[in-house]
């Protein structure tokens, strides 16, 4: 039992060794605590925007994904339609039409 005691106060007193290391780091200025609050800014700005862009997309054209493919890489061809539509009407559209190849002629 006596080794059991020893090894918990052990444990106790290099537990509070680290507080007091992290106590020191924090109260004093050092280039360590300016890159850990840095670290923890943008850790935390980061989070912040991800969140942001997924409840509503405004730099990013849609809500971002860490897996999968973006949908707007493909654009629908409902979609270039209406932009057709509404750059030049649907009358004066060129339209392309395949070369009818010798068999089928």
């Amino acid at each position: 039992q006596a080794s059991r005691a020893q090894a918990r106060r052990r444990a106790e007193l290099m537990s509070g060794a680290n507080w007091q290391k992290v106590a020191a780091l924090l109260s004093q200025p050092s280039r360590t605590r300016t890159a850990l609050s840095w670290g923890v800014a943008l850790g935390l700005s980061g989070q912040w925007i991800y969140q942001t862009e997924q409840e509503n997309p405004w730099f990013f054209s849609e809500a971002p994904t860490l897996t999968g493919t973006p949908q707007a890489r493909e654009l629908p061809l409902e979609d270039m339609m209406k932009w057709n539509d509404k750059v030049v009407s649907a009358n004066e559209q060129l339209k392309w039409k395949a070369p009818k190849s010798d068999a089928q002629k």
